[in-house]
């Protein structure tokens, strides 16, 4: 009865139509027949001339070596202020690191340890240099020796903070009562290493003497504290330092002053 009629447009609609019991068995049933659709060949040719033109285009994409960016302002401001933290926790631990390890250092060359006195007012700080001339090293060495409120400060390391053994060694020489003989004895003198100080107090060259008033240890020191330091430059004793730092507006008490004046059987080389 179907004869005479044309059913290449039913074709589709009939085949699914006869698949449909055999899909409805789901597609994880291994008996189940699978329909693969097959694209023809324009359709191929299709597909390869768009996968040409888009590896064509690809290639002609050049990106640059680097993409410049920048923070917002506030961000800047915060990662600055997290990094100079850290930077000065650093260096706070450097130094107990090397006061620890110069402590050692001191125990193995023999350096007696500094005696402390009852009170202190504050402290005389006295910048120095491991570039300075040995014999003015030594002269302020022995004016500053078991002078419990008196403080060396280097500004780093010698040769760097990879290694402390040399400022050791540039310690126990400038120290030394006798600058060739090592067994006579050395001066009892508290030396630190504080970069921080040389930056707070504004010293750009060595060597600088100032007195912070009221102050027992470098580490409790503020602002208020290095805004009223005066700073002397210059080689010269201890006790004229101090006079000119008073005379030119620093509070320093007679008696710190008196106490480095040299005795009349002292002699400052």
């Amino acid at each position: 009865m179907l004869r005479g009629v044309d059913l290449k447009p039913w074709r589709s609609l009939l085949v699914l139509m006869l698949m449909a019991p055999l899909l409805a068995l789901g597609a994880d049933d291994a008996t189940a027949p699978r329909m693969v659709i097959e694209p023809d060949g324009e359709t191929r040719r299709a597909v390869k001339e768009a996968a040409r033109q888009a590896l064509s285009r690809a290639k002609e994409i050049t990106l640059p070596e680097s993409v410049p960016h920048r923070l917002d302002p506030l961000a800047e401001q915060h990662a600055k202020a997290a990094a100079d933290h850290a930077k000065a926790r650093g260096i706070s631990e450097l130094d107990r690191m090397f006061e620890e390890r110069t402590r050692e250092l001191a125990a193995e060359l023999g350096v007696p340890k500094p005696e402390s006195e009852a009170e202190i007012s504050g402290l005389v700080v006295l910048a120095i240099s491991s570039s300075m001339p040995r014999n003015m090293l030594a002269d302020y060495m022995a004016q500053l020796d078991g002078k419990a409120d008196a403080v060396m400060v280097l500004r780093g390391f010698v040769g760097g903070a990879r290694q402390v053994r040399p400022t050791g060694q540039f310690l126990e020489q400038a120290s030394r009562i006798d600058p060739t003989d090592r067994d006579r004895g050395h001066r009892v003198v508290k030396v630190l290493i504080d970069p921080l100080l040389f930056r707070n107090l504004g010293i750009d060259r060595v060597p600088a003497l100032a007195y912070l008033d009221g102050v027992t240890e470098i580490a409790h020191c503020n602002d208020e504290d290095y805004e009223a330091a005066v700073i002397v430059y210059g080689a010269s004793r201890i006790d004229a330092a101090l006079e000119l730092a008073r005379a030119n507006g620093a509070s320093i008490p007679e008696a710190v002053i008196v106490n480095y004046r040299p005795k009349r059987w002292e002699t400052i080389r």
